[in-house]
């Protein structure tokens, strides 16, 4: 039995060829459910990755602002601009007009990054809106052409321009200025981008801002509030917002300055209407003293009023020392060692200040 109970297991050996004539068969009973099917498959897989393999993601990249409070000599604290109030300015089509012409936002590139193609962008009002083709010739790989496409103006794949791509670097036609890109020059490759209405753009880049004050009422985020932009071209939306930024701060400054600088005019305006007041009121007084010089207070009027005078000053002298001597004797009850010989030593001179003999002090 123990001979039995030692004897070595014989190791597994699979079966290949049972195997492969299983699968084999199974193949064949699904074949003509396999063959329509998975040409279907593959056909779907390649639309699939030249559909949406190209479609760039959308991105957002968002700005924090910080706002003090603020209050001014002219304006009630309920009527002042809560941070909210303030950004409204960035959503004014005014304001983004400015951005739109600054970064030429009613010129798009929908396939490729700006920053890919061209290093330098500048479009004005006189660039006609539509569809543009920039093409290279295919059998030289030499020349360009630049079409235009407008159907509006019964324009269709109109050449605009030509050029032989060894010497191009700089673009000036019709309203336009690009500056292209080493790597593109290098690897150039045909792309169409579009030209705009200024209007349609300022209200694209409207629709893609997002402001987001402090909604939980959080005291370490108040005067905080966020503005997000959303896009497909990262550094494009970098550099939209960063400029919206400034331009923002810029207008904020500027407002400001404007607001100090009406202030400054209200209140040198009331000095001069209280200093000519004044001046007003002392000639009556001059006058009236003149002309009747032996007008004027009893003497008992004058020692009752100098009385007052004198009772209020001590009263308030009284109030000062009595908080002193209290601070004096908290910190006496409190402090104990060498602080507290400090604190007995400014008691002592205290008390001789308000002449208080040396035996009533020894005494105490």
């Amino acid at each position: 039995m123990q001979q039995g109970l030692n004897s070595p297991t014989p190791s597994f050996k699979p079966d290949y060829v049972y195997w492969i004539k299983h699968y084999a068969g199974l193949l064949w009973r699904w074949k003509w459910y396999i063959i329509p099917v998975l040409p279907a498959l593959v056909i779907t897989w390649l639309l699939l990755v030249v559909t949406f393999g190209t479609v760039r993601p959308e991105l957002g990249v968002n700005v924090i602002f910080g706002f003090e409070k603020q209050s001014s000599v002219l304006v009630l604290p309920e009527a002042l601009p809560t941070g909210m109030g303030k950004m409204k300015l960035i959503q004014s089509r005014n304001f983004l007009k400015e951005i739109v012409d600054s970064l030429s936002l009613h010129f798009i590139i929908p396939k490729y990054n700006r920053s890919s193609i061209l290093n330098f962008i500048y479009v004005d009002s006189t660039a006609i809106p539509g569809k543009y083709e920039f093409s290279i010739d295919e059998q030289s790989r030499l020349n360009y052409t630049v079409a235009l496409t407008n159907s509006a103006l019964g324009l269709k794949k109109k050449v605009i321009t030509t050029g032989r791509l060894p010497s191009l670097d700089t673009l000036n036609t019709n309203g336009m200025k690009f500056v292209f890109a080493p790597h593109f020059l290098k690897k150039p490759f045909n792309f169409n981008f579009f030209v705009i209405p200024r209007e349609k753009a300022v209200e694209n880049l409207r629709n893609k801002i997002s402001i987001q004050a402090n909604s939980r009422r959080d005291p370490m985020m108040e005067g905080v509030v966020m503005v997000n932009l959303n896009g497909t071209d990262p550094q494009l939306i970098s550099t939209t917002l960063n400029t919206i930024a400034d331009k923002f701060v810029e207008r904020n400054l500027s407002f400001r300055k404007r607001k100090t600088s009406e202030v400054l005019k209200a209140l040198q305006m009331q000095l001069q209407i209280a200093s000519e007041q004044l001046r007003q009121d002392e000639n009556r007084i001059r006058t009236f003293k003149e002309e009747n010089p032996k007008v004027g207070l009893g003497i008992d009027a004058q020692n009752a009023i100098n009385t007052m005078t004198m009772l209020e000053s001590r009263d308030l002298t009284l109030s000062t020392e009595t908080d002193d001597a209290k601070d004096l004797l908290k910190r006496l009850s409190e402090q104990t060692g060498s602080d507290k010989d400090q604190t007995t030593s400014e008691a002592l001179l205290f008390l001789s200040s308000r002449n208080v003999s040396s035996a009533i002090i020894l005494q105490r």
